[in-house]
């Protein structure tokens, strides 16, 4: 990433996404990631290519955890709009009682 380039996705918000790493044959994995970080990466003779720097666990079961960070094209990449439970968002303020600031007889 060039120094120019460099300060455009400095504050990103990392973003939940899907790694399709099945390629051309539809053989491989499809895995749930984060996108930390943005990039654009020039090849000589080609076009430049975006790519996203994917941070990913794999593993569970008989087979132990693993946490793994690499550069991914962004064809590779598919966004997920995530909503927040119901169960774990802020409740909507009450309105004020009008009885509260009433004075006392």
């Amino acid at each position: 990433m060039g120094a120019s380039d460099r300060f455009l996705f400095r504050a990103i918000d990392p973003r939940p996404v899907w790694i399709d790493l099945r390629g051309s044959l539809g053989h491989g994995p499809v895995l749930l990631g984060l996108l930390v970080e943005w990039r654009s990466r020039e090849r000589p003779g080609r076009p430049a290519v975006w790519e996203g720097l994917v941070v990913w666990a794999s593993g569970g079961g008989e087979l132990p955890w693993a946490l793994s960070m690499r550069w991914i094209s962004a064809d590779d990449l598919r966004p997920i709009e995530v909503a927040m439970p119901a169960d774990l968002a802020a409740r909507p303020p009450r309105p004020p009682d009008p009885r509260r600031n009433l004075p006392r007889r």
